[in-house]
């Protein structure tokens, strides 16, 4: 019986010691895991900061791509400008900015008128600015300009807003007419305040496309 008692408990050590033994493995693979996560962790940790970095550069590469697209369009727009400041015009034409102004020696309607610019490239003249308006009645002669009044509402050619305005004191007059157009007149000592309405017999009021010249003539009645 005591040699039955003591060969149990050897083979009750041995299996304790062949478990402590799994255990310290168990302990020593779990600590190798750990680590082994941790240093993924930080592998992906430091990845993830790389493509953070490269987002940011090509981000700012595309800033620059877009900002250096910009300079280019807008030099090619200044040189284009240039160009046409350099440009001259044809002769009996004035030259304003970048484009040519035609003043014709006959009087005649603005109808006719607008169909003689045509003739001629262009188009009855359309105000852009202040300085054009200034430069314009500079030219010291009554001249039809580029709009009218259809039916109550007044319209340039190229269908642009109409505005800023530059009537003469009480004007428009023709409230109640439903069809008008607008010369600048030389009576008007102030170039801002120098538009008179005149009444309307006919006009051809549809652009045909942007002309490569502008046109003002001289006229005594809106048809």
């Amino acid at each position: 019986a005591t040699v039955e008692r003591d060969q149990l408990q050897n083979s009750l050590n041995t299996r304790t010691t062949e478990r402590d033994q799994l255990q310290n493995s168990l302990h020593f693979r779990t600590t190798e895991r750990d680590q082994l996560q941790n240093i993924l962790n930080t592998r992906t940790t430091e990845r993830d900061q790389l493509q953070n970095i490269l987002n940011t550069r090509t981000t700012e590469r595309d800033q620059l791509q877009n900002s250096l697209n910009t300079r280019t369009t807008e030099r090619d727009q200044l040189k284009t400008r240039l160009g046409s400041y350099e440009k001259p015009c044809l002769n009996e034409w004035w030259k304003f900015g970048t484009s040519c102004y035609y003043v014709s020696s006959t009087r005649d309607s603005a109808g006719d008128g607008q169909q003689q610019c045509r003739a001629m490239g262009g188009e009855l003249v359309v105000i852009n600015s202040r300085e054009e308006q200034i430069f314009i009645h500079g030219l010291k002669k009554n001249v039809w300009i580029g709009a009218h009044k259809d039916y109550g509402i007044w319209k340039w050619v190229d269908d642009t807003a109409f505005k800023p305005t530059y009537w003469m004191e009480g004007e428009p007059s023709n409230l109640n007419d439903e069809v008008t157009c607008i010369e600048i007149s030389q009576t008007a000592s102030d170039p801002l305040k120098s538009w008179k309405d005149q009444g309307y017999v006919e006009f051809v009021h549809h652009s045909s496309g942007p002309g490569e010249w502008n046109c003002g003539l001289v006229g005594s009645n809106c048809g």
